[in-house]
């Protein structure tokens, strides 16, 4: 019986030839238990050996003079000190030179629309939403049945603000798009400035 014909019997059978085939073995281990067992006990001893060698080595009084180890202490500190005005200095230009957190950047108008939206936990755009740029109302969505023209609404004002020949998920890759281009190539920055000035 080849292996193509047993894949062929019915689970029953296969069961029972698995069990008989899994008997055999343990059969066998069985037999050679007390080797198996000298085996391992000795592998078990060689490692509880080689661990002991490393403990006794690591609590094994060692004659170092005293100057040594205030110079390591001292030479520890100073490096340490080093990296704390290091660190400092960094958090200073990268202020000066990159100007606010990108994260901060989640609003902009792009189409004459007002659009603000959030990053995810990896800092990725996350929630595009469209608002009126008069009265701040989040504006609705109303596409054609057929889905070919696409109008962003405000309730409120009850102003078509911007009109496009497709679907919103259109309008929003579009406008992902330039927000991802704003941080690509650091424009964001200019946006906040003018927001904030503004």
């Amino acid at each position: 019986m080849n292996l193509k014909n047993i894949m062929k019997l019915s689970p029953l059978k296969t069961g029972i030839i698995s069990t008989v085939i899994g008997g055999l073995i343990l059969a066998l281990i069985l037999n050679q238990i007390d080797s198996v067992s000298f085996f391992l006990e000795s592998i078990l001893d060689f490692i509880w050996h080689i661990l002991t060698l490393i403990y006794e080595y690591l609590i094994d009084p060692i004659a170092v003079p005293g100057i040594f180890i205030y110079a390591g202490i001292l030479i520890v500190i100073f490096y340490m000190i080093r990296l704390l005005k290091r660190s400092d200095a960094k958090k200073e230009t990268s202020n000066l030179t990159n100007g606010p957190d990108f994260l901060k950047y989640n609003e902009d108008m792009f189409l004459g629309v007002k659009w603000r939206w959030k990053y995810d936990n990896m800092n990725t755009l996350d929630r595009v939403a469209s608002f009126c740029p008069v009265c701040d109302m989040q504006l609705i969505c109303n596409t054609t049945y057929d889905g070919i023209r696409s109008d962003l609404k405000c309730e409120r004002c009850n102003r078509i603000h911007y009109s496009h020949n497709g679907d919103y998920d259109d309008i929003e890759s579009r406008v992902e798009m330039e927000i991802e281009r704003n941080l690509r190539t650091g424009d964001w920055k200019k946006r906040i400035f003018k927001e904030n000035v503004g």
